[in-house]
């Protein structure tokens, strides 16, 4: 027994180790759509209870078979997403799309559509819960005939601050010329409520400025004082359809920004740009919708804000994401998210696509995305995920969330749709020339539509809603996230109370290596302070990531804390003496050392493979004293 119970005390230190190791858990992919098995689905949204873990809320747009149109619907769980059942099918309207939901405070639930009751004119219905979302009442319908609206989402306000129970419905508006019959311009607007979704005021509305066309509008989100933060973006030199006009080479089409309204959505503040967006265009569709998360008020970054979208700017769709930490009023550059290759033929597809971002009671950040670099055709999809526990400094290798792949083969069944055109076409937009009856397929089903969901529940647990096409006809799919591991500042205890001054340094090399025999290689460096202000110890420079285009891999050899990768640190309190850098001081040197794993072709398609090791970094000392 004592040789037993020393075992498992020598055993207790490696299996701390191993549980304390960051992981992302993916739970039992759910059919959500069941009570639809037979009927297509796609354009998902989803949305949790502020209090109760167990209460998820979806919606979707439903094409209910051989019956050429669309409606939408809601899904309610109220088990933490182990079972579902179809609670409003909003089938009295002729033609329905872009589906929204949200859970509330004090049980109250809110589901919104634009909807056509005829074919000559567009609302959108809203309806209203006061169970949760397990039965619904339908409210008086927003006219937007005024103001336009799409890509219109809701959410409802549980932050207890002073306009908690507040719903408000963001999305693209217009405002319309003199004689009525166009849209002008269009920008983003609000609509409030103040009596928890039944009704609605006119719209605050801004419009983009001139040669600039609003696109792509995203979701909005509370930060904890009640501000609302609208994601959405711009095409550059657009005409008046919003086509963005060519820019040149290397030059971006787009910006994303954001707008905020901190007076309950009576009026708008000026728009913050996020970043330049590059856009491009593939065969397939490429979904642009690009995703907001506040954190709700974590210990470590309760003032982080994350931004995701779809980016060309490396000639293939590619995941950035940009983080704010101070509330969304200044952003850092954005980073790479999709941590798998992209298969590079714009043509044949998108190759990632459809980003979320949500975060935890914690401030663990997930993302999820739409990837397709190894589907048939490079037209299927499974859907991934990563997650950061140190604010968006570092993130965690990324997981396959569905179990199953949506892949289009010989068998394929098909979403069929059949629209006519010109004549005396019933539909302003499809009237006038000659007559044309067309079959096709349903394009929305090749990208999965506009929106899929991703939502956190009370207790932290991430769940994400996608459709796919597994079971022969597209379908709404769920799964648990959990994500493992210490919340932390800078990524460790030992840091949490440093800060970032690198923008108070420069951190210089003043002397190389390079052996291609044994692949070592290795940078002295120097930490300049180039700011006003005395910088004092600790100094830690800690690597947000390792990469070589010469060698396939690349690894510290000498931090600090022991790391060969992201996260790795090294020590300059020793090349600081005393501890205190004023000024335009300059520290002692420090080297670098790096292990290059295979080498490369010195040339490739790319050219000349000359980027040996690239280390970006981050310094961190102790806080700056106000002088």
């Amino acid at each position: 027994m004592r040789n037993i119970a020393l075992f498992l005390l020598l055993l207790l230190p490696t299996l701390a180790a191993a549980q304390a190791k960051p992981a992302i858990t993916v739970g039992s992919n759910v059919q959500v759509s069941v009570d639809h098995a037979k009927d297509g689905v796609s354009e998902s949204w989803l949305s949790t209870d502020p209090k109760d873990p167990n209460r998820l809320l979806a919606c979707a747009i439903v094409y209910p078979t051989g019956e050429n149109r669309r409606t939408t619907a809601a899904f309610l769980s109220v088990d933490g997403g182990r079972s579902w059942r179809t609670t409003l099918d909003m089938k009295s309207h002729v033609d329905a799309g872009d589906p929204s939901c949200a859970l509330g405070p004090d049980n109250v639930a809110n589901f919104i559509s634009l909807a056509f009751p005829d074919l000559s004119s567009i609302e959108v219905v809203v309806y209203k819960s006061t169970d949760g979302g397990a039965t619904w009442q339908r409210q008086e319908p927003l006219s937007v005939r005024a103001s336009g609206i799409d890509r219109e989402t809701i959410l409802a306000d549980a932050t207890g601050g002073p306009y908690h129970g507040r719903v408000y419905i963001t999305g693209e508006a217009g405002i319309k010329e003199l004689d009525r019959l166009h849209s002008a311009r269009n920008g983003i607007g609000v609509w409030t409520s103040t009596d928890g979704g039944a009704q609605f005021k006119r719209p605050s509305v801004r419009a983009s400025p001139a040669t600039r066309y609003t696109t792509d509008v995203g979701n909005s989100v509370l930060l904890k004082d009640g501000t609302i933060l609208m994601l959405f973006g711009e095409n550059l030199n657009a005409d008046t359809l919003g086509a963005a006009a060519p820019v040149g080479p290397n030059r971006p089409s787009a910006i994303m920004e954001v707008a905020a309204s901190k007076d309950g959505g009576e009026t708008f503040e000026p728009a913050i740009k996020i970043a330049d967006r590059y856009l491009g265009k593939t065969r397939s569709g490429a979904v642009m919708t690009p995703s907001l998360g506040a954190d709700p008020g974590s210990p470590s970054f309760g003032t982080n804000v994350y931004a995701a979208w779809t980016d060309y700017r490396a000639g293939v769709a590619q995941i950035l994401l940009a983080r704010s930490t101070d509330n969304g009023q200044t952003w850092l550059a954005p980073d790479l998210i999709n941590d798998v290759s992209p298969i590079a033929d714009e043509v044949a597809g998108a190759n990632v696509f459809m980003p979320n971002v949500v975060v935890n009671r914690d401030g663990v950040v997930l993302v999820t995305w739409y990837d397709r670099h190894d589907t048939p055709g490079n037209l299927g999809w499974r859907i991934r995920a990563r997650a950061s526990l140190d604010g968006g400094d570092t993130w965690l290798p990324s997981v396959a969330v569905s179990s199953g792949m949506n892949k289009y083969d010989k068998d394929t069944k098909f979403t069929l749709w059949a629209a006519n055109r010109g004549g005396g076409a019933r539909e302003y937009w499809r009237r006038g020339g000659e007559i044309k009856l067309q079959l096709y397929m349903q394009p929305h089903e090749f990208w999965a539509s506009d929106y899929s969901g991703l939502a956190v529940d009370a207790a932290g647990v991430f769940h994400a809603l996608w459709t796919d096409n597994r079971t022969g006809i597209p379908q709404l799919w769920t799964a648990p996230i959990s994500v493992s591991g210490a919340v932390v500042r800078n990524g460790d205890p030992d840091l949490a109370q440093l800060v970032d001054v690198s923008s108070k340094v420069a951190v210089e090399a003043v002397g190389t290596t390079l052996d291609r025999t044994t692949g070592k290689a290795g940078m002295t460096v120097r930490i300049v302070n180039t700011s006003p202000d005395t910088l004092r110890a600790p100094f830690k420079v800690r690597a947000l990531g390792l990469s070589s285009v010469l060698a396939e891999s690349v690894t510290a050899t000498n931090a600090s804390n022991g790391r060969t990768g992201v996260g790795a640190v090294w020590d300059f309190d020793s090349a600081v003496p005393g501890g205190v850098l004023p000024p335009n001081a300059t520290s002692g040197l420090q080297t670098m050392t790096f292990l290059l794993g295979r080498e490369r072709p010195l040339y490739g398609e790319a050219g000349l493979r000359s980027l040996i090791v690239e280390v970006p970094l981050v310094v961190l000392a102790s806080p700056v004293k106000m002088r």
